[in-house]
């Protein structure tokens, strides 16, 4: 008897995955165990299936299999692992574990001696990704790979140690899972039930055709999906092969439904992220206080960024729930950044935590008195307390304990556990923590407990975005498209619809090249922002925002799709009528009383890229935090003055090499002994980074310095103005006639030629190293040596240089702008014009548009 099959094709939402749960249920109405069905399903959908479920068999029911494929997989391997003579206690890696495996491998001698092109960048995220996004897919299928020898090495060490540690990936997992199909071991199903197939890989597409194709009674075949929908083309997945093989090998009726509903759609434009997240955060209270339940509602954003962060600052400041399916920031709970701050302490990572942190803890037996004087700079009898607290703590280290219980140990000693006996919430959370640290010990070797310890830091970002303490059914959702796909809501917000979101622009891979087509990026970009707009029910809330420069970067998508819908802005006063706080700023002045008579270059190079930050910076002197990527430069130039202090001529490469090696190890020692990193893995990438370009520093060029780190000031103009330039010359080489002024750079060359270098000086923006050269009696020429390059680094340490003929040639152009932004600076003009193409990371931006709200009033007024 041929078995029943169905295909059902319709857009989302046309109740196609609703038209399958019934006909899962009636089937269970006729008798069918729920044992003989197998439905594959994404997470999203598994309810349905599972509540009609519950109707048939209130009261329980035998083995019932409804997950997606890598669920499926996970647990057909761990039910036959003896078929393939696998160790039963065989982990799963995936996601972030699997990242820092990978990290892992990267560290370690073998691999890294043989590396040559990826060697500087091992330590990159954007390296690391590829390599991850690589594996999946070469693993799956080698079509469109080319790889050379050095990402065999590393794919080949990887899998040598899976083996080794007893651990699997998510497609070793499907292999197995597909070799086991093969057998014919579920050979007792007799329907199968599939939705949405258009974002399998191909893996998963051949254990479905096992399954049907060894299922001897096989009774019927039920699929639904549409070619239209697939969004999952980064994980392998090819809706249009997918729907033509399912076709092939699955004749029968098709049914085609039409879409259900059509939601409202209300669009909003706002001047930036923080008003966007700010208005749809009152619409969502507003909905609420209507009665409209949270479950009903859902926010949509492109990826995890600044959209759910605003969303969650708002969130706890006026005790909302909102979750993400990828966890909630329950690791910002003040006892475990106390017990954070506790194993920094003990660990002498000093620049993890704040010392007043630490001794809140219960062991130090303080008064919330005592604590408020010390953190105000009062003296209180600590040190006695943390020595004792300190050597017990160092004797946990030093027992020979697990990992997990080490962690442990030192968690009784904090005396956290007394405090927190009675909150299920916090004893959930620590236990979570501690079987992920005995987990992440399995896979991770550690020199020591110390570099452990380091990697929580980077960590505990990751923690916060993991699922431990399951749904709240009393929070909004924040999904990201790919995991809102399939779920449907009464009311959804779609935030960021903008170029570079919806859609995001094509980009080959930078260091793994794969044969990939333009058309298709885009029309899966399409599919993806259809899915978006198409999870609300009721209504859609659509916002997107202007760029930092005011202009609308509205995806051309939205465009298309409603050309005749305007978009509503929304100003400032606008939000008082949702009735939360609104930041009033009252004589914020268009022009300041500033009459310097003494200017950096530095100084100037950073007014004509901004005014705003100029002010912020060089008259407020707000001090920026050094980033690890600014440290890390600030340690090259220190490295090179010590260097060029010794030798100011060339003298024997080895020697010289050697010597600049000591040098660089030592100062790299040195910062990060006091505190300055942030922690010891983050260090030990920095240095490794720079190492090589350092090894070649001294066969980059013949050099004769006559002095470095020069501190120098001159008048800047003739005529009289008052102003002094100030300044540091990072190099000076003597030359046959004259002398060569030298900017090093520790940022990447890419790119950077004498022609772009002559441009950004007309341009204006190189000042500082042109005016060094005015500055300079007998200079003849102006370089940049550039220390490292990410991409092409065998051709660096490089530099780029004009002689004084070139730089001539535009330096009228560039001081007629200094001579306009000192002009500005002396009348106290520091509005900002938001065209500066650093304007989008800038992290004064939400100061600028409060700034600029103002002015532009104070403007009217006049």
């Amino acid at each position: 008897m041929n078995p029943e099959i169905l295909r059902i094709l319709g857009e989302s939402p046309s109740g196609k995955t609703e038209f399958l749960a019934e006909k899962f249920r009636r089937l269970l109405e006729d008798g069918v165990s729920p044992s003989d069905i197998f439905v594959f399903c994404p997470l999203s959908a598994k309810d349905k299936f599972t509540d009609k479920l519950r109707t048939v068999y209130p009261r329980g029911y035998g083995e019932f299999r409804v997950d997606n494929f890598s669920g499926f997989s996970k647990w057909a391997v761990r039910k036959h692992y003896f078929f393939f003579g696998l160790n039963p206690n065989f982990k799963i890696l995936s996601g972030r574990d699997e990242e820092i495996f990978i990290r892992r491998i990267l560290t370690l001698p073998e691999v890294e001696k043989n590396l040559s092109k990826f060697r500087p960048v091992c330590s990159s995220s954007g390296f690391i990704s590829e390599i991850m996004d690589f594996i999946d897919n070469y693993k799956i299928s080698k079509e469109g790979y080319s790889p050379g020898s050095e990402i065999l090495l590393i794919l080949n060490r990887y899998n040598r140690e899976l083996k080794k540690r007893n651990l699997l990936d998510l497609r070793d997992v499907e292999e197995y899972c597909l070799e086991i199909a093969r057998r014919g071991v579920f050979g007792y199903v007799r329907y199968l039930f599939l939705d949405g197939w258009e974002d399998m890989n191909i893996r998963e597409l051949e254990i479905f055709l096992e399954l049907s194709r060894k299922a001897a009674g096989l009774k019927g075949v039920f699929i639904a999906g549409n070619e239209n929908s697939g969004i999952y083309r980064f994980l392998g997945a090819d809706a249009e092969r997918n729907r033509k093989i399912l076709e092939e090998n699955f004749a029968g009726d098709e049914k085609v439904f039409e879409r259900k509903n059509f939601a409202e759609t209300e669009i909003r434009l706002f001047g930036g992220i923080f008003d966007e997240a700010n208005w749809v955060f009152g619409k969502i209270r507003e909905l609420v206080a209507s009665g409209v339940p949270k479950s009903d509602i859902a926010v949509i954003v492109r990826d995890i960024a600044e959209e759910v962060k605003f969303l969650e600052d708002f969130s706890q400041l006026r005790n909302f729930p909102v979750q993400t399916p990828s966890g909630a920031p329950f690791f910002k709970k003040p006892w475990f950044v106390r017990y954070l701050a506790f194993l920094f302490w003990v660990c002498a990572m000093s620049e993890k935590f704040d010392l007043g942190q630490v001794l809140s803890l219960p062991v130090f037996g303080f008064t919330p008195r005592e604590i408020s004087d010390f953190n105000a700079g009062k003296k209180i009898p600590v040190a006695e307390k943390l020595d004792k607290v300190l050597t017990s703590a160092r004797k946990i280290i030093e027992k020979g304990l697990s990992v997990r219980e080490k962690f442990f140990a030192l968690f009784e000693l904090s005396g956290i556990p007394g405090k927190i006996k009675n909150s299920i919430v916090m004893n959930r959370l620590f236990g979570f923590f501690f079987d992920y640290i005995e987990n992440i010990s399995t896979f991770a070797q550690f020199e020591d407990f110390p570099s452990l310890v380091s990697l929580l830091w980077d960590m505990e970002r990751a923690f916060s975005r993991v699922e431990y303490l399951g749904e709240n059914p009393g929070a909004v959702k924040i999904l990201t498209v790919h995991q809102a796909k399939g779920s449907h809501f009464r009311f959804c917000f779609v935030m960021g619809v903008m170029e570079g979101n919806f859609p995001r622009k094509f980009s080959e891979n930078a260091f793994i090249r794969k044969e990939e087509s333009e058309d298709a990026h885009y029309l899966t970009e399409r599919r993806i922002f259809e899915s978006a707009i198409n999870c609300a029910t009721e209504k859609t809330f659509i916002t997107f925002r202007k760029t930092p420069s005011g202009e609308d970067a509205v995806s051309m998508y939205l465009k298309e799709k409603f050309p005749d819908i305007a978009a509503h802005p929304i100003t400032r006063s606008g939000l008082e009528d949702i009735h939360r706080p609104v930041l009033k700023v009252a004589g914020f002045p268009a022009r300041i009383n500033f009459r310097p008579k003494r200017l950096s270059a530095s100084a100037i190079e950073n007014y004509l890229k901004c005014p705003l930050v100029f002010f912020i910076e060089n008259i407020v002197s707000v001090r920026r935090a050094d980033t690890v990527a600014s440290l890390s430069g600030k340690i090259i130039h220190e490295v090179l003055r010590v260097f060029h202090g010794e030798f100011r001529t060339p003298g024997h490469p080895e020697e010289m090499k050697k010597r600049l090696l000591e040098i660089y190890d030592g100062i790299f020692e040195r910062e990060y002994s006091a505190g300055r990193f942030p922690d010891r893995f983050t260090y030990l990438c920095w240095k490794k980074f720079y190492r090589s370009f350092m090894e070649r520093y001294v066969f980059a060029e013949v050099f004769r310095v006559t002095a470095t780190e020069k501190e120098i000031e001159f008048p800047l103009f003739e005529d009289g103005d008052g102003i002094t330039i100030t300044g540091r010359i990072d190099r000076i080489d003597e030359l046959p006639d004259g002398f060569e002024i030298i900017d090093y750079k520790t940022s990447v060359g890419k790119k950077f030629k004498e022609k772009s270098f002559k441009s950004r000086i007309f341009r204006g923006e190189i000042v500082a190293l042109p005016l060094y050269f005015f500055a300079t009696p007998e200079a003849k020429k102006i370089s940049i040596f550039w220390i490292a390059d990410r991409e092409i680094p065998e051709d660096y340490p490089k530099k780029i240089s004009l002689d004084e003929g070139e730089f001539l040639e535009v330096s009228e152009k560039m001081l007629e702008k200094v001579r306009g932004a000192v002009s500005k600076i002396k009348k106290g003009d520091i509005f900002p014009d938001g065209r500066s193409t650093a304007c989008y990371n800038c992290e004064y931006k939400y100061i600028c548009e409060t700034a600029k709200n103002v002015w532009q009033k104070t403007e009217v007024g006049k």
